[in-house]
């Protein structure tokens, strides 16, 4: 009777950790742009880049980071559904601006997304 108890404890243990346990995708990769003056790609070092989740057609900002001085970013914990990256980066008086097309995880799984930043305004000083 004992071996029973400890073998009913030991099993409901096991269930529960098991239960519990939250797996989580992960969205990782590289940004880019196309440098104006040279018109080749460069790495984004630095670029912010913000994980959107999208649900029923709304956009929620979740997460902000920045990217390495080799462009690579990476978003853990990100839980199943329907994301959008959106990449930004300032070079002197250039803004260079993206999203990436949806992305969806199923919570367990690993997405590679890169971005290429477009150039899309000079901000001026007028006075």
């Amino acid at each position: 009777m004992k071996r029973l108890s400890y073998f009913v404890i030991i099993s409901c243990l096991a269930i529960t950790i098991f239960a519990c346990k939250k797996y989580e995708s992960q969205i990782k990769g590289k940004v880019s742009y196309i440098d104006i003056e040279t018109q080749k790609e460069v790495a984004a070092s630095g670029a912010i880049l913000e994980k959107i989740q999208i649900i029923k057609d709304k956009e929620n900002k979740m997460a902000t980071i920045r990217s390495d001085s080799n462009g690579f970013y990476v978003f853990d914990y990100v839980t199943d559904g329907k994301w959008k990256i959106k990449g930004q980066l300032t070079i002197d008086t250039i803004v260079y601006q993206s999203y990436s097309a949806i992305i969806t995880t199923s919570g367990e799984d690993k997405k590679e997304v890169d971005i290429r930043l477009d150039s899309v305004y000079v901000i001026t000083n007028e006075e």
